[in-house]
């Protein structure tokens, strides 16, 4: 069966790629495991986790995002993929959520730890904004394996 060409507008799409839309990605699946360690329990309720692009976030939580170097191959089927979680305590004002974001840090080290994941990197605290507030936060850089394009 040949494939069909479909347009929307400007989106043009071969048609078996729809079918693979449908489904998780191996990339998403890395994503969403990652914002599962980071959920709110019953010892920790009260915190926001969120992913990707947002334009507002109600502190003390985690954005998970996609980081620098977001996909480097290993093998033809294998990739490294590159995440960056935001750890953002508070509204950034001076002496204020370094304890609460050093607690955060420790949390999600001990989550990932369950997750059989190591950081790569913790940034120092410093700001960070999103839609025009500032917050005191810190970045985890972790790289998680993916299995991609290969044979399924």
């Amino acid at each position: 069966m040949a494939n069909r060409l479909l347009e929307s507008g400007s989106v043009r799409l071969l048609e078996p790629a729809l079918s693979v839309l449908d489904d998780a990605s191996a990339l998403s699946e890395t994503r969403a495991g990652i914002m599962a360690l980071l959920a709110p329990d019953a010892e920790n309720p009260e915190w926001t986790v969120a992913d990707g692009i947002v334009d507002a976030f109600v502190p003390p939580g985690f954005l998970v995002t996609w980081g620098d170097g977001w996909v480097q191959p290993k093998t033809h089927c294998l990739a490294t993929a590159a995440l960056d979680v935001i750890v953002i305590a508070a509204r950034f004002e001076p002496e204020s959520g370094t304890v609460a974001l050093e607690q955060l840090v420790e949390i999600a080290y001990g989550r990932f730890a369950a997750g059989g994941l190591v950081p790569r990197s913790v940034s120092r605290p410093g700001r960070f904004d999103i839609g025009g507030v500032a917050y005191l936060a810190a970045h985890i850089a972790l790289d998680s394996s993916v299995s991609m394009g290969g044979p399924s």
